[in-house]
């Protein structure tokens, strides 16, 4: 416990003092709304699956840039998809999105966040670092939200969970899933729709 401790407080304060002077409270300020509007929400253990499903479903569409997300986490494959597959993977990107996390949720009951810094990065994204803490978890889990500007307001790119971006994760999991199919980006969209369609029975 005390290792953890420690090593949070040092990474904490590493993330802090390097950017001290490019702390965007505009892009804290907008993540603490989403927390307030949702955390308690989807980590409701009183709520039903589908009203969590549907909470989360208006966060994305609100306040994530899913077209971009998806677009990242296809990579290099994304060129090769024309108008009518690219509308096709996304909606299937976002319904199995949707499915993974607001069951990813129920595993936190009751839980709060914290923001604890923020960072401007290149390109004028922002990261935000939050900190969700959680009856069933033992220590609180890190949280960072990447945020880029679309018309002029933020949305979310990109959630590192513990170090683990998930566009990047997704990335490598899909272009696996593209290669052990001789190269068939339809066998992905197939597998996402059935993914979803199971969670949601």
């Amino acid at each position: 416990m005390l290792a953890y401790r420690l090593f949070f407080v040092f990474a904490l304060f590493a993330f802090s003092t390097t950017a001290l002077a490019e702390r965007d409270l505009s892009a804290e300020s907008y993540v603490d709304a989403i927390g307030k509007k949702y955390i308690t929400a989807l980590t409701n253990p009183a709520s039903s699956y589908a009203k969590r499903s549907d909470k989360f479903d208006e966060a994305l569409r609100n306040h994530f840039n899913m077209n971009r997300m998806g677009k990242l986490a296809l990579g290099r494959y994304w060129r090769q998809l024309d108008e009518s597959k690219r509308e096709e993977y996304i909606s299937a990107f976002n319904n199995f999105i949707k499915a993974s996390y607001t069951i990813r949720f129920s595993e936190y009951p009751t839980a709060s966040y914290q923001i604890v810094a923020s960072k401007v990065l290149k390109g004028d994204d922002v990261l935000v670092a939050t900190m969700i803490k959680s009856e069933k978890l033992n220590n609180p889990v890190r949280i960072d939200w990447r945020l880029s500007k679309k018309s002029g307001e933020f949305k979310v790119t990109d959630v590192i969970i513990e170090g683990v971006s998930m566009i990047v994760s997704q990335r490598s999991e899909f272009s696996s899933i593209i290669q052990k199919n001789g190269g068939n980006i339809s066998a992905l969209i197939d597998l996402l729709k059935e993914k979803a369609q199971t969670v949601n029975g």
